[in-house]
């Protein structure tokens, strides 16, 4: 018996493909616009904020370092030491 693929297996077409594209354009660039504005806070407070090639990020300032799992962790320590008195990203 011959069945169709299941539609998650399914071949995308053209206009479908440049879709998902488009739209995994568009997170890794809010990813880096909120990386970027983070770090910007990081930085105005004196810290580095840096992102490891496997996406781990960490701060550092005066040869300490603490490691995030992600930006969202990144911002909530951002909050801890005094970065929520500027602008939210």
């Amino acid at each position: 018996m011959n069945h169709a693929p299941a539609k998650s297996n399914a071949p995308l077409t053209d206009g479908a493909l440049q879709r998902k594209n488009e739209k995994t354009n568009e997170v890794i660039v809010a990813d880096s616009t909120r990386f970027a504005t983070l770090a910007a806070r990081y930085h105005a407070l004196g810290h580095a904020l840096c992102r490891l090639p496997d996406g781990e990020l960490y701060t550092t300032r005066w040869n300490r370092v603490c490691f995030f799992g992600d930006l969202d962790a990144a911002e909530k320590f951002l909050d801890r030491i005094g970065g929520s008195h500027g602008l939210r990203s």
